[in-house]
């Protein structure tokens, strides 16, 4: 019969060694795993398993006595090689068949072995030669030490196992193979368990499989709805914007049709009356001024835009959030009011008590020169001179570079009466006012999300800044918030998408008390 082969060469193996992972090898592949008795631990070829080699070398490791009989159903006879083995001579150690057994009991010269009958699979692997003792090979090992947990033979036993508790392996093999069927038991419950995890974990599989095809199929249902939103809303955009587009388009035609016609009209009483004055005679000129000066009057008086009646400002907001959509919020917003910076007013406390805005240029005016009073410490009377700028010829109040006492006097009390008390705040108090957002036609923006930028900062310490709160409230509006640490006089402004906005403030402060005093746009700027 053919040698065993090896696992891991394929070679045939005439004595495979037993690693402590139950897998055997060939000693020319035992000795390239590694040197004997290395520090670092080797791999099991076949399984991975971290292995310690012992120090004595491969050939301490237990031979695998049954690598040949793994794998088939029964040896066959070692005689005619025909017929599976039915007996074991023990008297030679060859396996026979039924034939050759009552052959083996008929000849003269083999009359005298004692033959007997394998009846189970174990019988059949013992049916091969009898296991010599590796150290005295021509010795069976038919003893067992107990201190050293190793078959041995008679030599073994009269030599260095002489002072070993020793004793026959078929009187030994009842309690050490009830301790390893105890061990096999465990191993079974083991196995079974572990069998029961792994179809738990093969049905897992196969629910994760099915949950996934499912949530993927929801995916695909969720992305056609949403894309179906996205294109109905694509198309409500468009025309929302084709609506727009006609709207300032009719609009423009409109007020086209009206200023063409409008110059027509003033065409037409130019060219006659150009013509009257150029060719009608003294009486027929005063006979037709009286209707010629009505028409000119009537169409000289006729009020129309300088500017065209629509601007085109349209512009597409892709993070504005437009509601749902088919059951979906979708995002993106067309957006045709813009806010302009010139336009936003300020409104602190007293805004709110009297219900209205303050223009910036009449407040820069009056912060301007109450600003100037308070930094001189000068009686009103004294106030002679100030830079010029486009606000004071605006207001009436610069005159060849002075300003009159007596109406700086009627202008000062005008603004304390109508606005005593335009803000106030006291130090280390929390105090604010309200930037309302205005688009270019003056109506407020409604929306927030713009870039508003505000800075406070001491008059006379310039390392003295308050740190203001800017507070989107998301309808146009926006609530700045500071808390003033010193007394003093603070400038303050406030930009909108990097512009000046035409209010800004310088606070004032009284001891503990801080009074907002003035509003000033672009002054402010320190």
């Amino acid at each position: 019969m053919s040698a065993p082969r090896c696992p891991r060469c394929a070679q045939p193996c005439a004595s495979p060694r037993l690693l402590p992972c139950l897998h055997s090898l060939c000693e020319p592949c035992l000795r390239r795993l590694g040197p004997p008795g290395a520090a670092r631990p080797v791999l099991c070829p076949l399984c991975d398993a971290e292995l310690s080699l012992p120090a004595g070398g491969v050939g301490q490791l237990p031979p695998d006595c049954l690598a040949g009989s793994r794998g088939r159903a029964a040896a066959g006879c070692d005689l005619c090689a025909d017929g599976a083995a039915a007996g074991r001579c023990l008297t030679c150690g060859l396996r026979l068949c039924r034939f050759c057994c009552r052959a083996h009991r008929r000849q003269k010269k083999t009359a005298s072995h004692a033959v007997t009958e394998l009846e189970n699979t174990k019988d059949c692997s013992q049916a091969g030669k009898p296991l010599l003792c590796p150290s005295h090979p021509t010795e069976e090992l038919q003893l067992f030490c107990e201190q050293c947990d190793q078959p041995v033979c008679r030599d073994c036993v009269l030599g260095r196992h002489r002072q070993h508790p020793c004793d026959f392996t078929g009187n030994v093999i009842h309690r050490h193979g009830d301790a390893l069927r105890e061990l096999l038991k465990s191993s079974q419950q083991h196995m079974d368990a572990l069998e029961d995890v792994l179809s738990q974990v093969d049905e897992m599989g196969s629910a994760v499989r099915s949950r996934a095809e499912a949530v993927a199929t929801e995916i695909c249902l969720f992305a056609r709805g949403y894309m179906k939103a996205i294109e109905e809303h694509r198309d409500r955009l468009l025309k929302q914007l084709e609506d727009l587009k006609v709207q300032k388009e009719n609009l423009l035609h409109l007020q086209k049709a009206q200023l063409q016609q409008l110059l027509l009209d003033m065409r037409t009483g130019v060219e006659f009356t150009e013509h009257l004055l150029m060719s009608g005679s003294d009486v027929e000129i005063l006979i037709t001024k009286g209707v010629v000066s009505s028409r000119l009057t009537k169409l000289n008086s006729v009020a129309y835009s300088t500017h065209p009646s629509v601007d085109d400002r349209i512009q597409f907001s892709p993070h504005e959030r437009a509601g749902q959509c088919c059951g979906y919020e979708v995002f993106g917003a067309i957006l045709n009011k813009v806010v302009d910076p010139a336009r936003c007013t300020l409104h602190g406390e007293a805004f709110a008590e009297i219900g209205i805005g303050i223009p910036g240029n009449t407040l820069m005016v009056f912060g301007y020169l109450l600003t100037k009073v308070l930094e001189l410490g000068q009686q009103i009377d004294n106030v002679q001179t100030i830079p010029q700028s486009t606000a004071l010829v605006s207001n009436g109040l610069y005159r060849a570079n002075e300003i009159d006492p007596e109406l700086f006097c009627f202008f000062l009390v005008w603004y304390l009466f109508f606005f005593p008390d335009l803000h106030s705040a006291r130090q280390n108090q929390l105090s604010g006012f309200t930037l309302l957002c205005k688009d270019t036609t003056g109506e407020r923006m409604g929306r927030g999300g713009e870039a508003v930028r505000v800075t406070i900062t001491h008059k006379d310490k310039r390392d003295c800044a308050v740190k203001p709160t800017v507070c989107d409230n998301g309808d146009g509006t926006y609530c700045i918030s500071y808390n003033p640490e010193e007394p003093g006089l603070y400038a303050v402004c406030v930009c909108v998408k990097g512009q000046h906005v035409q209010v800004g403030t310088k606070a004032v402060a009284m001891d503990t008390k801080v009074t907002l005093a003035a509003t000033i746009g672009h002054a402010v700027d320190k």
